[in-house]
């Protein structure tokens, strides 16, 4: 679930250990009675920037590595060489491309917003993310692991 907005501003104050317990999700296992906190980042530029954060109670996601959430961009107009950069909003791009916009499986959001609206905006991710495919699995075979581990 997403961490509340209160808790982003108390957690990042840094602990006697000097790390922070910042996140932007909190997964709980109610079982055990524990939980973790998720922080996700586009791009973990250093190893620095990771190690700020307390190991026993957060786990970094990394959009670019964990999540392929990259992509191949031309470095100038009419080259052909490219360099990989980190594409936030890929996920939440095929999101919206793959939403059922009509029958008996239509999402909630057709309810809430006019249909033409909801529409352009799956028209508007089919665009921007053209022939490129999210692995959901594959993302899932990289961090449930880790999350799990720390529960």
């Amino acid at each position: 679930m997403p961490g509340p907005i209160q808790f982003e501003r108390h957690a990042s104050a840094k602990t006697e250990e000097g790390t922070n317990h910042n996140a932007d999700f909190i997964v709980i296992d109610m079982n055990k009675r524990r939980s973790v906190g998720i922080q996700t980042k586009s791009f973990f530029a250093r190893q620095e920037t990771v190690d700020k954060y307390d190991p026993e109670r957060i786990v970094c996601i990394d959009g670019a590595m964990d999540l392929a959430n990259r992509r191949a961009v031309r470095t100038k107009h009419g080259s052909t060489k490219e360099r990989q950069v980190s594409w936030a909003g890929m996920i939440a791009a095929d999101h919206m491309r793959n939403i059922h916009s009509f029958g008996k499986n239509e999402s909630i959001l057709m309810q809430i917003y006019p249909h033409h609206t909801v529409i352009a905006k799956k028209i508007d991710a089919k665009v921007r993310l053209g022939t490129t495919k999210v692995d959901r699995r594959g993302m899932a075979k990289i961090i449930t692991p880790r999350i799990l581990k720390k529960l």
